[in-house]
């Protein structure tokens, strides 16, 4: 394997792995809090991250991919682009959140839920957030994301610990101020998460934001569709939680008397959204890891090996893609039960988390390919594209949302992302492959695509046959059965090998 190659999946899988160990110290944190505030409560607290992800979308204003893109291509304006995307991004995160606190208080259903000062609380977190982003644009590009993993496992361990002393400790009975002091637990974790990967990005680049008109300027101007992308996408992906919110009643103590309450509805439905967020951050991370290189291919115009190296990148994904969406939907009832508590599953009366959870699993796979062609799009310098194609799915999401909320709650939501996944993967797949660098294998695909089925049917037979007395056992070894297999099928048929990611400098 070349040392390109090495370097693109070391920074990916250590973004991975990263994210694994804080999507683990995550789960914990899941499970305490579902516990502790039950659907309604944990329903209440997931809406607020939800309501600032759109304001974080604003503060970010797409400069963090960008800059890594005009980075790459102009090494000599590294530094002046890194600063001037640093004052930028500063600016308008202040700016963001000082508007989502004041909106929070505005807003009266959140007033009424006591969720407005939550909302003030968690708005510096996500701040600090976007600030430990846009300082790991360096690490990016010089694929050292690993400092930014350490750096996360380290915040997310220090808010695991604050939650315990709140819940266990300072506060046995959920109230208002400890439902507060849980939020400001994940800013604590998020100001430690800067302070270290500010430590070590200060022995490469100075962190001096500096402000030069010209060089702003061209950020801005570039980041503008994508952060008009950007915002599209991340509606696409939170209105169904805010609409829930806004649709539905809220419930009274945690007691519903209608067909559907907000805070309960989301409560369920944002436990299998976390799993699968834990999983789209693959695509997101292998995305910003392949970026770098791929742009700086697309700029010496060398379209054979681009070509070759996105289709490499194609199978590599969607390989990954398949087969957790096979895994994820047979063992749905098990990760929720692991995450959360049985009040979360499915019964005879509602559906459950699960049932949301085995949906988003067999979206999975169009979802991890169209983040892909995304970033190709951005590395073709077409990121326009995708303002058009994240405008229709979200146009679509938000009209059935509409529908399906008030009719049948989340469940209708879950199956609306559904629909609406395959919609936006048909447009930007038909704009990616006009473009002459892009390029697939459709043989390749074919045979992942039928490795995965039938790994699957493999998994099934295997789980009915073994039976287990403790879920965590059952999901475990079954999760190594599984990849286990795969990548025995994947190796003889030479599907995936040392040479998948082999090219030239």
């Amino acid at each position: 394997m070349s040392n390109l190659a090495r370097k693109i999946l070391e920074n990916t899988f250590s973004q991975v792995f990263g994210r694994i160990i804080t999507a683990i110290l995550a789960v914990i944190i899941i499970k305490m809090l579902t516990g502790y505030l039950g659907e309604s409560g944990y329903g209440k607290y997931g809406s607020i991250f939800e309501f600032l992800a759109f304001f974080g979308v604003l503060a970010d204003f797409g400069i963090f991919t960008i800059s890594i893109r005009e980075m790459s291509k102009n090494q000599k304006m590294e530094k002046k682009i890194f600063e001037n995307a640093f004052f930028l991004r500063i600016i308008f995160g202040v700016l963001a959140m000082i508007l989502a606190a004041i909106i929070g208080f505005l807003i009266t259903k959140f007033r009424l839920a006591k969720m407005s000062i939550g909302i003030s609380i968690a708005a510096a977190s996500t701040f600090f957030v976007i600030l430990t982003g846009t300082i790991s644009t360096i690490l990016q590009i010089r694929l050292k994301m690993q400092i930014v993993a350490i750096a996360n496992i380290i915040g997310k361990f220090f808010s695991l610990l604050l939650i315990i002393t709140i819940i266990f400790v300072a506060f046995k009975q959920p109230s208002e101020a400890s439902f507060n002091l849980i939020i400001f637990s994940g800013t604590i974790g998020a100001i430690i998460s800067f302070l270290i990967t500010a430590f070590f990005v200060r022995k490469i680049f100075p962190l001096k934001p500096k402000f030069s008109k010209k060089v702003s300027k061209k950020i801005l101007r570039e980041s503008l569709p994508f952060a008009i992308a950007l915002a599209l996408h991340t509606a696409y992906f939170r209105v169904d939680i805010l609409l829930l919110n806004f649709l539905l009643p809220i419930s009274n103590a945690g007691n519903c008397w209608q067909n559907f309450c907000a805070d309960i509805e989301a409560g369920k439905y944002l436990v299998a959204a976390r799993v699968l967020e834990i999983f789209l951050l693959i695509p997101i991370f292998f995305g910003n890891s392949i970026l770098p290189e791929m742009s700086r291919r697309i700029e010496k115009k060398n379209i054979n090996t681009t070509k070759s190296f996105f289709e490499n990148c194609i199978n590599f994904i969607l390989a990954i893609s398949f087969s957790i969406s096979i895994f994820v939907f047979f063992f749905a009832p098990q990760i929720i039960e692991i995450i959360s508590n049985n009040n979360f599953l499915a019964n005879e009366k509602s559906f459950g988390s699960d049932t949301a959870l085995k949906i988003f699993a067999i979206f999975t796979p169009a979802a991890f390919f169209s983040m892909l062609l995304g970033f190709f799009l951005i590395a073709v310098g077409e990121q326009k594209k995708l303002i058009l194609t994240n405008f229709l799915a979200t146009f679509l999401n938000i009209i059935g949302n509409f529908w399906a909320i008030t009719r049948i709650g989340f469940f209708g939501a879950a199956l609306v992302s559904l629909f609406c996944e395959f919609f936006l993967l048909i447009i930007i797949f038909y704009f990616a492959v006009k473009n002459p660098f892009f390029s697939l294998e459709r043989n390749k695909i074919i045979k992942i695509l039928l490795v995965n089925l039938f790994a699957g049917i493999f998994l099934f037979l295997f789980k009915k046959t073994l039976n287990f007395n403790n879920i965590f056992l059952e999901v475990f070894l079954s999760g190594v059965f599984f990849v286990g297999f795969l990548f025995f099928i994947f190796w003889k048929l030479q599907i995936i090998n040392t040479k998948m990611l082999k090219f030239k400098n």
